[in-house]
């Protein structure tokens, strides 16, 4: 990452925190904030949380930026601390790891389907009292013949951890999968039965979830923790 910062800009959330952090990058780094991809920067620095990283990296979805979080919320799972004595080497010795969505196609009964794309989860839940049925396929082959409930969580590595944090478990990072760093990818089919009636076209017949590797965004980490795991 030799003179990343030569080529940064930085996008702010509208916390107080950003706000701080981004005059030091403008004042003492001469670091601009973004504007557009007419001319992109080889690096953007994200000032936030976590949330506020994955909105950010949901726009720049095919772009070649790398992207460094600078944790200016709660817990930073995937931001880094800001340290301005550090700061220069912190971002050009910074490890990159791969960050792949998910995207899914979902069918309604009347015959049309929409796509969306999302870094940590896709959930499908009930809109009505009564709990819905489903079959869950996981590539081609059947997972759970069965399923009733409110309602289904497809969520990625990076996801699944916001998960087991906010339920009570290891809010830290866990050591990674052996062989970590490539994501396993797949398809996971979930099926509703019986195929609900047609109620003004919205009701969902199918959805199917699947990874793309050209939906990435590459993130910059300074932790000790290795997140290829997760990734």
């Amino acid at each position: 990452m030799d003179s990343l910062l030569k080529n940064t800009s930085y996008i702010a959330s509208r916390s107080k925190n950003a706000g701080e952090v981004a005059r030091i990058l403008e004042s003492e780094f001469k670091i601009k904030a973004f504007k557009s991809f007419q001319d992109p920067p080889k690096c953007i620095v994200v000032l936030g949380g976590d949330g506020f990283l994955i909105k950010t990296a949901k726009t720049l979805l095919k772009k070649e930026h790398a992207i460094y979080g600078i944790n200016c919320g709660n817990f930073g799972f995937l931001m880094n601390e800001f340290d301005k004595k550090n700061f220069v080497s912190d971002v050009e010795n910074a490890k990159p790891y791969f960050l792949h969505h998910l995207e899914s196609k979902i069918f309604f009964v009347n015959g049309t389907f929409r796509k969306c794309v999302s870094l940590n989860d896709i959930h499908i839940t009930r809109c009505s009292p009564k709990i819905i049925k489903m079959e869950v396929e996981i590539n081609g082959k059947n997972a759970l013949k069965k399923l009733e409930g409110d309602g289904i969580i497809v969520s990625t590595p990076a996801g699944s951890c916001a998960y087991c944090f906010s339920a009570g478990g290891p809010g830290g990072l866990q050591p990674p999968r052996k062989g970590g760093g490539s994501h396993p990818g797949g398809t996971v089919l979930i099926r509703r039965f019986p195929p609900p009636d047609l109620v003004g076209g919205q009701n969902t017949r199918s959805t199917n979830i699947y990874t793309d590797k050209k939906l990435e965004n590459i993130v910059l980490s300074t932790k000790d923790e290795d997140l290829s795991g997760y990734c």
